[in-house]
C-alpha cells in the first residue's frame, strides 16, 4: 500500500496492527517505498505510526536517500521535518545531496541545502556533489551548489576539480558556469593534466 500511495489501505492495515517497519529481503521498509515513489501523504501516515525515519536498506540507503535520488521534493520536506539524519551516507559515502546533484534535481538540492546539508560533503574519493553535477552535465545543479558556496575548485583524491570532470565529459554549459564562478582554468590533476 505504501509503495503505491494507497492511503486508505495503508491506514486500514496500520489500524489492524500491521508492522510499520516490516522489511523486504533488501531491508526496505514501507517508509522507503513511499519515499522512493514520492508518496508524501503515505510518509506522513507511516511517520504518525512511528515508522523509523532513518531505517537503512542493506546498502545503507535511508528513505531520505531515495527521495533525493528521485527528486521528490515534498517527500524530502516531510522527512526533513521529522528530524531525519540528512547527511547519512550510503556505501560509497554518498549523502542525499550527492544523489540529488548526480541526477540534476535542482529543487531537491535547494531543499536539502536550506536544511543545512553540507554543500561540500565528500565521498570516499573526496568527490563532492559539485563534482557529480559537473560530470553529469547538470548546469542548473552546478549553479545551485555554487550559489550555496560550494568550493568551485574542490579536489578529489586524484586532484581532479569539477572543471576537469566537465571538460572530460564535454559539458560546455557546465564549463561556462564554473568559469563564471572563477574556477581555476589551469588546475592540475595528479598527472599534471589541466582541464
Amino acid at each position: 500500500a505504501a509503495h503505491d500511495g494507497h492511503i486508505e489501505a495503508l491506514c486500514a492495515l496500520l489500524d489492524h496492527k500491521a508492522t510499520v517497519d516490516a522489511q523486504t529481503k533488501d531491508n526496505m521498509t514501507p517508509l522507503h517505498l513511499a519515499a522512493q515513489n514520492g508518496h508524501a501523504e503515505a510518509l506522513c501516515v507511516l511517520l504518525d505510526h512511528k515508522a523509523t525515519v532513518d531505517a537503512q536498506t542493506m546498502d545503507n540507503w535511508t528513505p531520505l536517500h531515495l527521495a533525493a535520488y528521485n527528486g521528490h521534493v515534498v517527500a524530502l520536506c516531510v522527512l526533513l521535518d521529522h528530524k531525519v539524519t540528512f547527511d547519512a551516507q550510503i556505501n560509497a559515502n554518498w549523502t542525499p545531496l550527492h544523489l540529488a546533484a548526480q541526477n540534476g534535481h535542482t529543487e531537491a538540492l535547494h531543499v536539502l541545502l536550506n536544511y543545512n546539508a553540507p554543500v561540500d560533503a565528500q565521498d570516499q574519493d573526496n568527490c563532492t556533489p559539485l563534482h557529480l553535477a559537473a560530470d553529469n552535465g547538470h548546469a542548473g545543479a552546478v549553479h545551485v551548489l555554487l550559489n550555496h558556496k560550494a568550493a568551485v575548485d574542490a579536489q578529489m583524491k586524484d586532484n581532479c576539480t569539477p572543471l576537469h570532470l566537465a571538460a572530460r565529459s564535454g559539458q560546455a554549459e557546465v564549463l561556462r558556469v564554473l568559469l563564471d564562478h572563477k574556477a581555476a582554468v589551469d588546475a592540475q590533476d595528479e598527472d599534471n593534466w589541466t582541464p
